[in-house]
């Protein structure tokens, strides 16, 4: 420091360049041929050029007009939402053209894009910015109604815009579950669209509302929701564009009715009504296998979700309406399409379903494509590729020495050797989860979720034991990594966990895991779940056989019966005066009112008060079971223990009683639901002791009994040998004393 003193240098830092500044003209000229360049680069698909582009624009070397500057930010952000997650910076764009337009007059077209661009960016940001999301849509949708009468030649578009800030409100309100006001927008958007003649925004809105009185239904607000109505409406609009456009245009449209109709009849336990469905579904779902978003847009008058998302949530729903009725094949088959189609979207994503280590993931993918590069030199003969050098893992030639011992060039090194892959960012746990690719690959892990739920039950009935307790260990994964984006899904982890326990006979822990599951369940929903994880709890606790267990399990039924009774009083309030007929969203779910009726009489049959009580509750479930909910499980088990009362109480008129007991094992056997074919054996067993039928006829019987046992245990011991996981199935995961992270909005991240 002191030479550089004695030599008179200073430590001022160099002076700085002056900045330039342009004259109009030629700023006029630099932002037309960004806004040129930036535009060709949209249309060639370089998103992230353009995005350099009007960066470039928003600088302050340029001192721009306001509303060209509002140009060049609107485009901006919407690529930056569209293909980043830089949702913040997005945001302050938007808010910057907020303020530069604040004093312009006109260009409501421009301003219009700002305050959808909000509402998108608030949107991600979650609750907090509640009031933010509703004040950009209500400002947007004013303003469209002011340039409708101002434009009266335009009205189509801002007419348009009003269908958009409407559906962008009622999409709030589901949102904060406030369905009356929904219904208010959604009722207002079918009007105009109604008086404009628009058939296909018409069927968006009817459908809209069809999935609102669903959502009310779900959400324990059944009573007056309309489903009924909201269906009927819908209906007519998609026959309606059907008309007007050709029934291969209105596809996508009358696959969204049938979706939605599934699900409404699969959250009423109504299977019966689904009867036809996947037939008419799987027809409606080749029509956009195979075809790109833009495809489908081009060649329909309507789009609903993306491909991928469509396709799984179909798959998912027709799995679900096969699996009661025991065609386990053809509802797996559809389960792990579901599956198939969400990890595809979520590989897409970057997002991966179960977690893990994501740079782990990032170095696996680059050699996998750096290998990949390899094999397609060699099949192509390059020089690289014939075993003239060898590539080191980054993709460089190691160098050859030349004959007089010196390494050849570096040029002639890596001569044919492509360039080494970039390493891609892979979400691995929530903290990874930005805010759009969050609300991205959201519906994905969901449909995901339900999938290995409809799975678990298939291979817990069909005695596939070990496969069913790997499969709830996937589904602990994916809450474990995701507990925020998940949080309504704890409870299904949960009562999947103590399904297998139960099935593995460790009851008092089942027990324990289901009522984890109702506690989550009260806490972070779904409201549905907190039934039938109590019936659920009850069985085994009424399966671990103490007299408490039988005190606990009725202490779990009895508040699931009167809510049920309580829904049955509702829906013959809000009766139809006219007809008299019964609000159907106002009813219980039928499965769930079902297995609580039969829980509740094998309740009473464990006590000894068979004949009095049971018995009328378990035929009740029996005829709900054949009738709605079409549960050929809960049917067999139905017609087992009531074929068993009767050979209790008829002594020799025991020929009902076989007619019962033999229908619930021929069910129970095309299910391989082996555990109810054990105890329809035993019943059978002991009535024919008691008719004194052959001896060779009980002796076949006994010795079947016995294979059927010695494989049921077979499975049970090859489930129980890896304790570790049993363990870990048994502890769950994520508790309601350890959940505070799960307390945060699943739209924060």
């Amino acid at each position: 420091a002191r030479d550089r003193r004695s030599k008179g240098w200073t430590m001022a830092p160099p002076a700085k360049t002056p900045r330039r500044g342009y004259s109009t003209d030629e700023t006029e000229e630099i932002y037309n041929a960004l806004m040129f360049l930036a535009n060709e680069f949209e249309e060639d698909n370089a998103p992230l050029q353009a995005v350099r582009c009007y960066e470039a624009l928003c600088l302050k070397d340029l001192t721009l007009l306001p509303v060209p500057e509002a140009r060049a930010r609107v485009r901006l952000a919407s690529l930056l939402l569209q293909y980043t997650d830089n949702v913040h910076r997005a945001k302050q764009h938007l808010e910057t053209c907020m303020m530069l337009l604040k004093n312009v007059h006109g260009y409501e077209k421009l301003k219009c894009q700002t305050f959808s661009g909000l509402a998108r960016c608030y949107r991600l940001f979650g609750r907090d910015v509640r009031m933010s999301w509703l004040n950009a849509t209500t400002s947007g949708l004013d303003l469209a109604r002011q340039a409708e009468k101002k434009y009266p030649d335009e009205r189509e578009d801002w007419v348009t815009w009003q269908f958009h800030f409407m559906m962008d409100r009622a999409d709030l309100y589901m949102v904060y579950c406030d369905f009356a006001a929904a219904e208010r927008e959604l009722a207002a958007g079918a009007a105009l669209a109604r008086e404009t003649g628009m058939s296909e925004v018409a069927v968006a809105f009817a459908l809209a509302r069809l999935q609102r009185a669903i959502a009310q239904r779900g959400a324990g607000e059944g009573p007056g929701a309309g489903e009924m109505d909201a269906a009927k409406a819908a209906e007519d609009a998609v026959n309606a564009l059907e008309e007007a456009v050709g029934e291969e245009a209105a596809a996508p449209a009358r696959l969204h009715l049938h979706v939605l109709r599934t699900l409404g009849n699969l959250a009423a336990g109504n299977v019966h009504a689904t009867a036809e469905v996947p037939k008419i579904v799987a027809r409606l779902v080749k029509s956009i296998e195979g075809k790109t978003d833009d495809e489908i847009e081009e060649a329909h008058a309507y789009k609903w979700l993306p491909v991928r998302a469509t396709i799984a949530l179909a798959k998912l729903l027709t799995g679900e309406s096969l699996r009661p009725l025991g065609k386990f094949s053809e509802a797996r088959r559809d389960l792990e399409e579901a599956m198939d189609q969400c990890d595809a979207a979520l590989k897409h994503l970057g997002v991966m379903p179960e977690g893990g280590d994501a740079d782990a993931k990032a170095i696996v993918e680059q050699e996998q494509l750096i290998a990949e590069q390899r094999a397609a030199m060699e099949k192509e003969g390059s020089p690289s590729g014939r075993g003239g050098s060898k590539t080191s893992p980054r993709g460089k030639t190691k160098g050859k020495r030349s004959r007089g011992g010196k390494k050849a060039d570096a040029d002639e090194e890596t001569e044919d050797q492509p360039p080494l892959p970039p390493k891609r960012q892979w979400v691995g746990s929530e903290i990874d989860l930005a805010p759009r690719t969050a609300n991205d690959a959201k519906p994905y892990l969901h449909i995901r979720m339900l999938a290995l739920q409809g799975l678990v039950g298939a291979d817990l009935t069909a005695t596939k034991l070990s496969l069913a307790a790997a499969r709830t260990e996937q589904m602990r994964a994916m809450v474990e990594s995701y507990p925020r984006t998940l949080r309504g899904y704890a409870s299904v982890a949960d009562h999947a966990e103590g399904q297998v326990l139960h099935s593995l006979g460790m009851h008092e822990e089942a027990a324990a895991r289901f009522a984890a599951a109702a506690a989550a369940a009260e806490s972070f929903g779904p409201d549905a779940m907190r039934d039938i994880a109590a019936v659920c709890g009850g069985l085994s606790e009424l399966a671990e056989g103490s007299p408490g267990g039988i005190s606990r399990a009725l202490d779990l039924v009895r508040p699931v019966l009167k809510r049920h009774e309580a829904m049955q009083a509702a829906a013959v309030a809000g009766a139809d005066e006219k007809t008299g007929e019964k609000d159907a969203s106002a009813l219980p779910n039928f499965a769930h009112q079902a297995a609580a009726l039969f829980v509740s009489g094998y309740a009473n049959i464990v006590k000894g008060d068979a004949a009095q009580e049971a018995k009328p509750k378990l035929s009740k479930a029996l005829k709900l079971a054949h009738t709605q909910c079409c549960n050929h499980q809960l049917v067999a088990q139905s017609l087992s223990l009531i074929g068993t009362i009767v050979l209790d109480t008829r002594g020799g008129d025991l020929s009902q009683s076989l007619d019962m007991l033999q229908s619930s094992f021929t069910l129970s056997k095309a299910q391989e639901d082996m555990p109810a074919q054990l105890g329809c054996l035993d019943s059978l067993l002991r009535l024919h002791r008691i008719r004194g039928s052959d001896q060779e006829e009980q002796d076949a019987l006994v010795s079947y009994h016995r294979r059927k046992a010695s494989a049921y245990q077979s499975l049970v011991r090859a489930a129980l040998e890896d304790e570790e996981r049993l363990a870990r199935i048994t502890n769950g995961g994520i508790h309601l004393d350890d959940a505070e992270e799960m307390e945060v909005d699943e739209d924060e991240t």
